[in-house]
């Protein structure tokens, strides 16, 4: 299967009638805990179910790989992967920084996605030769600047693990989900997005359209990313410009416990 401009036309407006349905149940959910000790809303379970019925309507032979329902379909080579709300702890605390995330990938590389964060207003889409977008806007991702003035941004795992970087690495940001900071990546919001604890629904849109905005992702010892689904999630990504594996694993992110 060949995924068509109208295709993501489709998974856009999909995802953001998910994400208005996300928004209208935020002020009304109450978060559970999951047995791996992170948390769940019933808007989570809605979200993705209408993400999969629509899916599942245009596309009924793909598989579809969801945060909360797991893996329905037989493998093929194309495979969708959703994150109905990326930070879940955010969403359930009124925050507006969460979002919606489609993803589509092929024999494991991320190759289209959507990222919709309802409550801030904003769209991020992209597709493998197309280019990403924001907005009508082409997203064009420059180098990889580090300095005093640069922002980094850092999942909350990742900052445990690595500590904060040194001053002279620039200042630290958390979005408090992925997929949001992969965006802000490709739009040159930030400089380096370092990405820990990760599931394949958290990062394939964004890695997708991070791509066709011209940056990279490459685990912290500078390797490139073949196939997502091979890659183990213990694995710690970087993500930045083009030339982001020049930068590791020295100065990103070996810089010592609490950025000694």
């Amino acid at each position: 299967m060949i995924l068509g401009v109208d295709d993501l036309e489709f998974l856009l407006q999909l995802s953001q009638r998910a994400g208005l349905l996300a928004l209208e149940m935020q002020a009304s959910v109450a978060p559970c805990e999951k047995p791996d000790g992170t948390i769940v809303t019933e808007a989570d379970l809605q979200v993705e179910k209408l993400l999969r019925h629509g899916l599942r309507r245009r596309f009924p032979e793909m598989p579809v790989l969801g945060e909360e329902e797991g893996c329905v379909g037989e493998t093929s080579q194309l495979l969708f992967a959703l994150d109905p709300i990326d930070g879940t702890v955010s969403y359930a605390r009124g925050d507006p920084l969460w979002s919606v995330s489609v993803g589509v990938l092929r024999e494991g590389r991320p190759i289209a996605g959507c990222v919709v964060a309802p409550a801030l207003g904003m769209a991020w889409w992209g597709r493998e030769g197309q280019g990403a977008y924001r907005a009508g806007q082409h997203l064009q991702r420059g180098p990889t600047r580090l300095g005093r003035n640069s922002l980094l941004a850092m999942t909350t795992t990742a900052l445990r693990r690595y500590g904060t970087p040194p001053r002279s690495l620039g200042h630290v940001r958390s979005l408090g989900s992925i997929a949001l900071q992969l965006v802000a990546c490709a739009e040159e919001h930030v400089d380096v997005a370092l990405t820990t604890n990760w599931s394949v629904w958290d990062l394939a849109a964004g890695l997708a359209i991070l791509a066709e905005a011209g940056g990279r992702t490459v685990t912290v010892d500078g390797v490139e990313i073949v196939d997502l689904l091979a890659c183990p999630p213990e694995v710690d990504l970087i993500s930045g410009g083009s030339d982001v594996a020049e930068f590791v694993p020295d100065p990103l992110p070996r810089w010592g416990p609490a950025g000694s």
